[in-house]
């Protein structure tokens, strides 16, 4: 549905995990079809972000302003938590080390179970057996990967 899509999405920790804003839904503005827009928040990385392409046709053509080749943190690429609608996020047993602030603030929407590679036994980690085996006798354990919502987005 075009009027229920979100307009921003939010990533911080987890920005190199997120496959591409190609996947991301349009919505409607006024008379207008738009596309949600991926927003970065600051976090412990402080190295270049990806920059959306320019508009067609110069797509890939054009460097975007505030590149550079030293992989140098650009604070340009940084938005303000309140601009958040949607965020996806990494819940580490209900611990939040970001810029999201508290859980408390956001409503899980969607959630799947992630691998904790900090919990989990290095050698067993990977491997998959069926039935949730590995996990049962506690050799790996697995965090909640969601997409959540602010509960008072503006």
């Amino acid at each position: 549905n075009l009027k229920k899509a979100p307009r921003s999405i939010c990533m911080e920790k987890e920005w190199y995990r997120f496959p591409s804003s190609f996947f991301l839904p349009d919505y409607v503005k006024g008379d207008s079809v738009e596309t949600t827009q991926i927003l970065w928040l600051r976090s412990d990385f402080k190295g270049l972000l990806p920059q959306p392409y320019a508009e067609w046709p110069q797509g890939t053509r054009v460097i975007p302003d505030h590149m550079n080749d030293m992989n140098r943190e650009d604070m340009h690429a940084y938005s303000d938590i309140s601009d958040c609608e949607y965020a996806v996020d990494y819940d580490l047993d209900g611990i939040n080390k970001g810029g999201l602030g508290t859980w408390a603030d956001w409503e899980k929407v969607y959630c799947v179970p992630f691998l904790d590679s900090a919990r989990s036994k290095p050698i067993i980690r990977s491997f998959y057996l069926p039935f949730g085996v590995l996990e049962k006798y506690g050799l790996v354990k697995y965090s909640d990967y969601c997409l959540l919502k602010r509960k008072r987005y503006s």
